[in-house]
């Protein structure tokens, strides 16, 4: 059994992009995740705008209710030369997307 004090920062573009099954994470570590890094990701590449990428983020909510995740969720979103303007599409696409744990 892995100590108490061990606790793990799930991203779930790098998983996504590996073609890790979220709910098998969840299963095996999940009451050890303490933070959540929210970004897409293709699969065996690099990040894309949230909700273009091989994350599927309707299965990733119903998972957090699930396993009822009350710890954090960062923003570790795509970013290009657009700067601001690409942030603001994806955070009003997280928003949109994650309303109701929020």
């Amino acid at each position: 059994m892995p100590h108490e004090s061990v606790k793990v920062n799930y991203d779930i573009g790098n998983s996504a992009s590996l073609g890790y099954k979220i709910y098998e994470e969840f299963e095996a570590y999940g009451d050890r995740i303490t933070d959540i890094h929210i970004k897409d990701r293709a699969y065996n590449g690099g990040s894309v705008e949230l909700g273009t990428g091989n994350v599927n983020f309707d299965k990733f909510l119903m998972i957090l209710k699930k396993f009822k995740y009350e710890g954090l969720i960062i923003m570790q979103a795509y970013r290009d030369d657009e700067g601001v303007k690409i942030f603001d599409k994806q955070y009003d696409y997280f928003k949109n997307k994650f309303s109701d744990i929020l």
